[in-house]
């Protein structure tokens, strides 16, 4: 539940406010990104060599993330 008492945020908390990162996994990044920018929320797409993540934030402003691992091969 996002509650936007006096905690409320415009824009994306820093690290002060919120050092928390909600990372979501999910089964594929691509899909679940263009998903949410379909609704208007800014995503961004990051791949590494372990997997992909796509970071955004949510109306209250926390930093949140869609993760992608991939099996090692």
């Amino acid at each position: 539940m996002v509650e936007r008492l006096d905690v409320a945020a415009s824009a994306a908390k820093s690290v002060a406010q919120n050092p928390t990162v909600l990372r979501f996994h999910v089964p594929d990044t691509e899909a679940a990104s263009a998903h949410l920018h379909a609704r208007g929320v800014a995503v961004r797409v990051q791949s590494f060599d372990w997997g992909t993540i796509a970071a955004f934030v949510d109306p209250d402003g926390n930093p949140c993330e869609l993760a992608e691992v991939w099996p090692e091969a």
